[in-house]
């Protein structure tokens, strides 16, 4: 019954209250052979819980009807558990959004400028020389121009002499440009 607060000591005094609820201090520390103070110990945790009574009749201590008294500490344990899981969501929310903080400054962090042609030209010759599988690109323009395909033509023949895949994607108006077509239209 420790999932509800209750120890393993004031468990054994609990129940030999219940089955016996005439027995004094005394009878109970020996019924459970146990020494007087650690009875005395769990009868003022069970006096906490709700689960010892003492109706100031003289009668001495009596045990709580379990219904009773085991209610009510399955409502309370029921509550921590809740009160646990909200500390769980907000954690888990917290969590998230500094998740997303991190990516998104991760992102801004991967976003290069490259200013002018000799710079994203150098760019695209260290981008070939580490590329091993193979290279994608689209290109929205049917036509390029002769200066970009000269730059190009060598970083794409040494990719294809490593084994590199080139896949281009272009517009369906590229077949059909006299000076990229190899193949004549219609």
């Amino acid at each position: 019954m420790g999932a509800i607060g209750l120890s393993t000591a004031a468990e054994a005094v609990y129940l030999a209250m219940l089955v016996a609820p005439q027995l004094d201090l005394a009878q109970l520390a020996a019924q459970l052979n146990q020494p007087l103070e650690a009875v005395r110990t769990a009868l003022d945790e069970l006096i906490d819980l709700a689960l010892v009574d003492d109706p100031h009749d003289g009668a001495g201590l009596r045990p709580v009807d379990p219904s009773i008294g085991m209610a009510s500490l399955i409502a309370r344990a029921e509550t921590d558990v809740a009160e646990k899981q909200r500390q769980l969501e907000a954690t888990r929310t917290a969590v998230m959004s500094l998740a997303a903080a991190h990516h998104e400054a991760r992102d801004r962090e991967q976003i290069t400028k490259w200013a002018g042609i000799d710079a994203v030209r150098g760019r695209l010759r260290e981008l070939s020389a580490r590329t091993s599988f193979e290279c994608v690109s689209l290109n929205p323009r049917s036509v390029q121009t002769t200066d970009a395909k000269t730059a190009s033509r060598p970083l794409n023949q040494q990719m294809l002499d490593r084994g590199v895949a080139i896949r281009c994607a272009y517009p369906d108006s590229h077949r059909f440009d006299p000076c990229c077509s190899t193949t004549p239209p219609g």
